[in-house]
């Protein structure tokens, strides 16, 4: 376990880096052995970058990483501003160019009421069926993935973890319509790179889809004790897959029945 000191340092460093937008060459301190450790890290972490959140990303865990740690998704905060319509996106989206950056289709839930993560009413264990109650849209999206750290995903999800979740950003798109009468056949998502079409794919039903990762995020965050509130959106995790990216290219990923999301990329 990582003492508090070597917690400090490993979320400042991001923190700061993020902040002034530059690189982190190596990793700040010894890597936590536990993604309660990881989380310890992230909780310092919001707390030092000092924004409300506007919502989740929920990513996999893969391989042997799952065993090592017990889970097979992790999560990570989304600031609010840094949560775009995609009517109104900044142009470009800035990236880490030269450390990590990725970009990746996803279905984004929007929570309809709060959820009881936090106080006297907090709910520890949750089934699906509860998860999905509290959903009130489903709309096409897109995760910009970025760390200024390029060994990010390389070191595992411990340092995802560490670094905000390795979010730079969400962009929510068209509402699904009739989301709720959908299999995960119907949500078909393709992704484009500079015009070039690099996946096209529907949830993966071995992971539970988009309604698992609501409900991981809600078991996540009641945990921690961390409110998710009516409104909160929740980035479910890469359909298509993480499409590295660098800065200066275009993007785009189309839902199926939904206006595409187009973007670009800047450093």
């Amino acid at each position: 376990m990582l003492d508090p000191a070597a917690r400090s340092t490993i979320a400042t460093a991001f923190v700061e880096a993020r902040k002034a937008h530059r690189l982190v060459t190596e990793f700040p301190a010894a890597h936590p052995d536990s993604f309660d450790d990881a989380y310890a890290v992230q909780d310092l972490a919001i707390n030092l970058y000092g924004s409300a959140l506007g919502g989740w990303k929920v990513a996999g865990v893969f391989g042997d990483n799952i065993e090592k740690y017990g889970a097979n998704r992790h999560v990570g905060p989304v600031f609010k501003e840094n949560r775009w319509d995609a009517k109104a996106l900044p142009a470009p989206i800035r990236i880490f160019d030269g450390g990590f950056a990725a970009v990746e289709g996803e279905i984004v839930a929007i929570l309809s009421k709060d959820a009881p993560t936090t106080g006297e009413t907090r709910k520890q264990d949750w089934s699906l069926d509860e998860a999905k109650s509290y959903i009130g849209a489903i709309c096409a999206g897109v995760e910009i993935a970025t760390s200024p750290y390029a060994h990010v995903n390389d070191d595992g999800p411990v340092a995802s973890i560490c670094d905000l979740g390795c979010n730079r950003g969400m962009i929510v798109g068209d509402e699904i319509p009739n989301w709720r009468d959908w299999t995960l056949e119907d949500w078909h998502c393709e992704t484009f790179v500079d015009g070039a079409s690099v996946g096209a794919k529907t949830p993966n039903p071995a992971t539970g889809g988009p309604l698992e990762s609501v409900r991981f995020l809600l078991e996540n965050a009641a945990t921690r004790g961390i409110a998710v509130p009516a409104g909160a959106a929740i980035l479910t995790g890469a359909i298509t897959g993480v499409h590295q990216v660098t800065a200066g290219q275009r993007a785009k990923v189309q839902f199926a029945g939904v206006n595409a999301i187009e973007f670009s990329l800047g450093g």
